[in-house]
Parts: structure tokens; sequence; C-alpha cells
């Protein structure tokens, strides 16, 4: 697998001309309308003497840009910005998705300053056309960030993915399903909820020290949905080094709760210039993605101060039999003592596929190409012996 970033990265810059977006803009999520793509992104302004917090700060708020082909935009402009007293210290990092004839756009709200947990919830603005904000809603009671609504209903009713307690660890990724839109943003439906949120989580924390987060809003594949993560290691600990990373996970399409293949290695992590330094170092956090003419567009903010892209080769499919999993290389070096097939993942952009043969002293390996994380094809299929100390050489290929 290859995830490419684009040589135009990064696509969209602070503008220093904007006060409102001249510090940073970042985390954007791309949606379709008509010919042209919108971006909806997180804007910083520079920092300003503000009344209600009587202290200096730098609010944020959400612009838009239009392209032809998401790469290049223009026409950037302020789109939602705190009216309310429940986002009166800025509204962060939109995700946004087309249902019913409308736009739904779930962002982050801020209530208090200094910021604190109390204060951090989930804000909804919807629009009609992407011209003009016709409602805004509260969301959650609770501390939440990272919301996003499927793009059709499953079994008859709405669903919505987001992060619940990011400011309040232990963080969980959640799923909620409503019978009507006017739910989403029903305060009495949202108490019920809460109280077994956890049962309700998708079990996607693999080390209690790590953090994750909802990145795009879920794509539809053939196969399942898909849905990019954030995903952070060591983030929740004194002592070990912190690595944001984005990750994906498949979901069913009839039902979400259910976890068909995931990845166990960042597709990305901060290895750029501009994914290094910024005003939020090291950071890459997933916030959108779009397919176009056979290729996944993942948008991404980078170090918390630009707007970037990745692309991978993408059919947005997965066999279904193959569980996808990747091992360490303790794990691979044990191979053929188990009974279930394994998947690891080669540097070369290959998988082998591990599995029982007919015969006790050997395994049958299928070598399958990688064309995305979700996109296995097979190569060919013959007995190999497996490398037990070096596996950086290949697999040997038994005669016969």
């Amino acid at each position: 697998m290859i995830v490419e970033r684009l040589d135009e990265n990064p696509v969209l810059k602070p503008k220093r001309n904007h006060l409102w977006e001249a510090q940073a803009v970042f985390n954007g999520c791309p949606v379709k309308k008509g010919e042209n793509i919108l971006l909806l992104y997180r804007a910083l302004s520079l920092p300003y003497y503000h009344a209600l917090s009587n202290a200096r700060l730098s609010l944020s708020s959400i612009g838009i840009a239009r392209s032809k082909d998401g790469v290049h935009f223009a026409g950037r402009r302020r789109f939602i910005f705190p009216e309310y007293s429940w986002e009166r210290f800025g509204c962060e990092d939109p995700r946004v998705t087309k249902f019913n004839h409308s736009y739904y756009i779930f962002y982050t709200a801020l209530s208090t300053w200094p910021p604190t947990s109390e204060g951090i919830k989930v804000g909804l603005a919807i629009s009609k056309d992407l011209k003009r904000v016709n409602e805004k809603h509260p969301v959650t009671p609770f501390n939440a960030k990272a919301m996003a609504l499927f793009p059709q209903r499953i079994g008859g009713k709405i669903y919505a993915i987001l992060t619940v307690h990011t400011d309040r660890p232990p963080v969980k990724v959640c799923l909620a399903a409503f019978d009507k839109e006017e739910d989403i943003w029903s305060e009495s439906y949202w108490q019920v909820w809460y109280k077994d949120f956890e049962k309700y989580a998708l079990p996607l924390q693999r080390r209690p020290e790590d953090f994750l987060e909802v990145g795009a809003p879920p794509l539809r594949t053939k196969d399942g949905w898909l849905l990019l993560h954030s995903y952070i290691q060591g983030y929740l600990s004194e002592d070990k080094e912190t690595l944001f990373g984005v990750e994906a996970v498949l979901l069913d399409l009839e039902d979400p709760f259910k976890i068909l293949a995931r990845s166990e290695l960042p597709l990305l992590i901060p290895e750029e210039y501009y994914e290094r330094i910024g005003l939020v170092p090291n950071v890459v956090f997933p916030s959108g993605a779009l397919v176009r003419r056979g290729r996944l567009y993942i948008y991404y903010g980078a170090a918390d101060t630009t707007c970037c892209v990745a692309s991978v080769y993408c059919d947005c499919s997965v066999p279904k039999r193959i569980p996808l999993f990747s091992r360490s290389k303790s794990t691979l070096g044990r191979a053929r003592q188990l009974s279930m097939p394994v998947l690891y993942i080669f540097r070369a952009g290959f998988i082998l596929y591990i599995g029982r043969c007919q015969r006790i002293t050997l395994q049958c390996l299928v070598m399958l190409r990688v064309e995305t994380d979700f996109t296995l094809t097979t190569a060919r299929q013959s007995q190999f012996i497996l490398p037990e100390k070096n596996l950086n050489r290949r697999a040997v290929r038994i005669p016969g």
C-alpha cells in the first residue's frame, strides 16, 4: 500500500489579510456539491482581546472554500462562527455530511474559557445550500467531539458516530441511532443514551495509554462503511513518546457495530516538514475524505496549522473472508503454530497470508498485493518457507 501525499501540500494555508484565519487553517472536511468540491475547515484568528473572557485569545470559526479538483481552492469566506452562549468561545473541526437534501455540519462548540471538559461539546449547523446556515443546535449535553452523520439510513434509522469524553478520559468512539432528524439535537434523547453510552462504543483502542478520535465522516463502500480515524499512541502516558497516526476501520453496511476489518498500523504519521513544524508540531489528524476517479483522498490537518491531502488507489472493497491483522515480528515467527490466518504487512507493499496447509511442516502462503489497506488482490498462490530470523528477506518458494 502506498499512501501518497499531494505535491501541492499544504493545499490551504493561513491568509494573513483575513484576521479570522490568519494564524491557522486546518482539519478540512470536503463535500461534493454539483461539479464543485467545497471544503469546510477550522480557521484560527490572530490573538485579540475577547471581552467575554476578559483575556487575549485566538478564536476558532469555520471557513468554507470551493474547488473544481479538490486541491486548488478559492472563494474563502467565514461560514460558521460563535453566536450563542453554548459556542461563544469557538467553533472547531467541522464534519459535513449531505443527508436528506441538507448539509449537516457537526463541530466542536466551546462555551467556557479557559476550556474545560464541561464546556467542550458538539454543536450542529444545518444548511440547505452551503451558502448560509439555516439552523443551529447544541447537540450533546456532555463532553464530546468529532461527531459525523452517516449519509443514509441504516435499517430505517439515522446513524451518527461521535467521540465521547475526549477531555475526560477514557475516551470512547460510539454510535448513536435516531428515528427522526429532530432526535439528533434532543436533550432528552441524549440523557437516556448517555446513561449507558459505553455499550454503544466500538472496541478500537488497543492500549489504555492510547487516544483516538473520529476523523472523516463514514464513506459507503460496496463492502462496508469506511471510517478514517485518528489514533495517537502513548497520548495518555507520561513516559512514552506520543505518535499521531491516521488509521482506518471497515464497518458492516447493515450493522455498523460489527467491525469487518481494521488497520493495525498507521496509514500516515508526521514526516513532512509541514506536519512536523507548526502551532502543534508532529501532528497529522484526519478530518475528511472522498473518492474520485478510483482514488481515496484523505484530507488532514498538519501540525494544527494547514490543510493537506494524501491519496491512495482504492476501489473501496475488501475480501470479506480475509481477516485483516498485522502481527509483530515475534508473532510472525510463530505463525506455523497458529490455526487462524494471519496477515503481515511488509514495507515493500506486500502482505503474506499465512494459513494451514495439508502438509504438516509447511504453511500455505498467498502473496497478496496491497492496493490499499482495504483492497487486496491475489497475485499468486504457492508454498513457501517462512524466514524465521530476517524478515527483510523474501520468503523462499519450495519447488514442485
